[in-house]
């Protein structure tokens, strides 16, 4: 239980159980060491239920505004449920029904969740992914272009603009070393990595790439491109790309193929689970089914 100042103490519970007597003389609860802070029909706050709840450090004014705010609180709150009860009086036993299916599901989602955690084989090879891939081609058709590419941008005052632009046209090392160089020093932003693929709208956004519509044509037509706004260059080099449409790299969609054999896995071994349940269960006698 947090600590309250004693003076605080004394002045809620003098006040409170003075009220308490004076309201709940008829009742039976009656523990004279619970302070009640209000009553909403059948339903009793308890000083007590605050403990955890009124923050360390208060003033003694405060604690007391605090308190009272969440009495005011709860009270709304418990007069709209009664009213709610009321109202919906009809529907209780579908809410009834709905509230326990909800706890089952928890329940046996928490309880699943944990089985699985337990059990799972997380290792997937790569002819597992390999033969996935190749057994199912039309889950894998691309929805957005994807590059391996090289993107730039540096302030225009960037000395050594024309020396970047050589370097990112070509594939030579000793040039990609000299272009990573650049980026370090004078880039504002820069993606220089060619050997995994990327959305290419995911790349050039917030880039006046993105405001050209007829980007398929840049993919198509160009492995170099460049564009500038008031303060900065974008170098774009294209390595290699594959259109929408097109089918996805097995290298891009590798984590998804991963997932999906998980999620498999995961399906078998909790249908495996529930047959053992049931099958042990049956023999053991302990449940009847009186429909034939």
């Amino acid at each position: 239980m947090r600590n309250f100042s004693i003076l605080f103490l004394l002045l809620v519970t003098g006040t409170l159980l003075i009220a308490a007597c004076n309201t709940d003389k008829k009742s039976n609860r009656q523990s004279t060491s619970e302070t009640v802070l209000a009553k909403a029909g059948n339903d009793i706050l308890y000083l007590s239920e605050l403990s955890d709840i009124i923050p360390d450090g208060l003033s003694q004014p405060d604690s007391t505004a605090f308190v009272k705010r969440y009495a005011e609180s709860w009270v709304r709150k418990r007069l709209l449920m009664d009213q709610a009860t009321r109202e919906t009086e009809g529907d209780a036993e579908e809410i009834d029904r709905k509230v326990a299916d909800y706890r089952d599901y928890l329940i046996l989602q928490a309880f699943e969740k944990q089985y699985v955690d337990r059990h799972i084989d997380t290792t997937v090879s790569t002819a597992e992914i390999q033969d996935y891939y190749k057994n199912n081609p039309e889950n894998f058709t691309l929805q957005q272009s994807i590059v391996k590419a090289w993107l730039v941008v540096a302030p225009k005052t960037t000395p050594g603009l024309d020396r970047a632009r050589s370097w990112i046209r070509s594939n030579k090392p000793n040039d990609r070393k000299e272009l990573q160089s650049f980026a370090y020093r004078f880039a504002n932003f820069y993606h220089l990595e060619d050997t995994k693929w990327t959305i290419f709208n995911d790349l050039i956004r917030n880039t006046p790439f993105a405001d050209d519509k007829n980007n398929v044509a840049l993919l198509k037509n160009n492995h170099f491109a460049e564009t500038s706004d008031q303060q900065n260059v974008y170098l774009l080099a294209i390595k290699e790309v594959r259109l929408s449409s097109q089918p996805a790299p097995l290298a891009f969609i590798t984590p998804q193929i991963h997932e999906i054999l998980i999620n498999r896995r995961k399906v078998k071994m909790l249908h495996e689970l529930e047959n053992k349940i049931y099958e042990e269960a049956k023999n053991k006698k302990e449940f009847e089914i009186k429909i034939q």
